[in-house]
């Protein structure tokens, strides 16, 4: 299968490509909202905008955020708690809807014992007599797919993600091409791999 995973992990680095994709995926997330009237902006928050509706929709619809105002976006990334390290949290406020989005991203790793379990316990627990619709999303590069993370994904109620899904997600790709942004960091990581 071949390499599906930014270039920019193709080094001699251990242990850090994580939170390497926690920091480019919360970026991306947080471009929704981008003001500016220079053209690769206005492109990043296109494709942005159609990352963030793939997810919240879980897979559904690349256009759930259409015509909608996001009056809100907070964001922590490695979040401590006692059990770990939850990789990516996002809370958004859409129209008059709020959604925790939680991520958990792996790149040269397995899922640890227990670690999705533990995870949604805390988060659940957080949100617990909170107005707000919580989505998991485990994401993973494709060439690192391992057969049970599906189960157990589907066991703790996270959605499975490929990075390659949310390439895709931005609908850039035109006549096996990408449609680029002219934004040289958000092209590299989301296009030329």
């Amino acid at each position: 299968m071949k390499n599906v995973i930014p270039l920019f992990f193709n080094d001699e680095s251990k242990g850090y490509d994580e939170i390497f994709v926690d920091f480019w995926l919360s970026w991306t997330i947080r471009c929704v909202n981008i003001i500016s009237s220079d053209k690769s902006y206005l492109k990043v928050k296109e494709y942005s905008r159609k990352i963030l509706s793939y997810c919240i929709s879980k897979r559904q619809d690349v256009n759930f955020l259409n015509n909608k105002n996001i009056n809100k976006i907070r964001c922590w990334k490695q979040y401590s708690t006692d059990n770990g390290k939850i990789d990516l949290w996002f809370e958004l406020e859409i129209e008059n809807k709020k959604y925790a989005l939680i991520f958990e991203n792996k790149v040269n790793a397995k899922i640890s014992k227990g670690q999705l379990e533990k995870y949604k316990k805390y988060i659940d627990n957080y949100y617990k007599n909170k107005d707000y619709e919580v989505i998991y999303i485990f994401l993973r590069a494709n060439d690192e797919y391992i057969e049970n993370d599906e189960k157990i994904c589907k066991k703790n109620g996270f959605v499975p993600m490929l990075y390659s899904e949310l390439q895709e997600a931005t609908e850039a790709e035109k006549d096996g091409d990408w449609v680029m942004t002219e934004n040289d960091l958000f092209d590299e990581f989301w296009f030329k791999w």
